[in-house]
């Protein structure tokens, strides 16, 4: 494992400038048009959170309202070529990622497994970045997606132009909640927006809406958008005791810490709750074990 490449997101502002050269080639994993888009991005003041040059590649994006009209861009151009995929996370990344894990994130990515489509894809993307054009295309997403933050709502918000030039949108949910209620009320709201559940046998619940029409898309999305904004009423949870999301008891945890003045105690908190995670897995581990060594 590389200095700067170690699955951990290092914040860009602790680095010398002989630190972020180092850096952004070990990030690029050696490739020139991911190294471009760091480049690009860093430069045109756009905070990054990780990146993957290989098969399935992607760029985290750290969301700050400074930078949403370049977003906003970003990921028109993403939505124009098929295989993208853009995933929005009011509520931040895995507490387990780094220091910067609370923070609003973005990520934008191709479902190719080639290089020589993925790259092409990134350097749209860069001449994008270092473009002053404008379009507001996606603008009501990145406002329902700004409108979520801090709501502490468990929402993912995912967009896709697939192969076959679908575009989708889905709105995802874990399933852990064991409040009923709240299952209940996003189902309503969402389908009133004009969303679909879908019942999988997954972790999550999803509602989602496809159209072959991306201007039509792109209309729906607005009503979705604004039909949501206007209308939801949820609380944020204010104790642990209130969600089953790990993500979201982290922040509530990390609040709590940072208003008693005890911020160190949450990092002690969190270093608890995976010494609880990797004993659990390990536990499921050696029951599966014991499981296929008795048949």
């Amino acid at each position: 494992m590389s200095k700067y490449n170690n699955m951990k997101s290092i914040p860009i502002e602790s680095l010398s400038d002989e630190e972020l050269k180092e850096a952004i080639k070990e990030w690029a994993e050696g490739d020139e048009a991911m190294e471009r888009l760091l480049w690009s991005c860093f430069n045109n003041g756009i905070k990054t959170s990780g990146c993957h040059a290989g098969s399935r590649p992607y760029l985290g994006i750290e969301y700050e309202k400074e930078s949403k009209e370049k977003i906003i861009q970003v990921i028109k151009t993403v939505m124009d070529e098929k295989e993208s995929q853009v995933l929005l996370e009011p509520d931040g990344g895995n507490p387990f990622s780094g220091p910067s894990w609370y923070k609003p994130d973005i990520t934008i990515g191709s479902r190719t497994k080639y290089q020589d489509i993925a790259d092409p894809f990134f350097d749209k993307v860069s001449d994008t970045i270092n473009s002053n054009d404008s379009n507001n295309n996606y603008t009501s997403i990145v406002n329902l997606f700004d409108f979520l933050i801090n709501k502490y709502s468990g929402i993912t918000i995912r967009l896709n132009h697939t192969e076959n030039d679908e575009y989708l949108f889905s709105i995802e949910k874990s399933k852990n909640e064991k409040n009923t209620n709240i299952f209940n009320y996003l189902n309503e709201l969402f389908s009133n927006a004009g969303l679909l559940l879908i019942e999988k046998d997954t972790p999550y619940n999803y509602w989602t809406l496809k159209s072959n029409n991306k201007e039509e898309f792109i209309s729906k999305l607005e009503q979705i958008s604004n039909h949501i904004t206007n209308n939801y009423s949820l609380e944020p949870p204010k104790s642990i005791e209130e969600t089953e999301d790990f993500k979201i008891k982290a922040h509530i945890k990390r609040e709590e810490y940072i208003k008693a003045g005890k911020e160190a105690m949450f990092e002690i908190w969190l270093m608890g709750e995976r010494r609880k995670l990797e004993e659990k897995m390990e536990k499921a581990y050696n029951e599966k074990q014991k499981e296929s060594n008795n048949k």
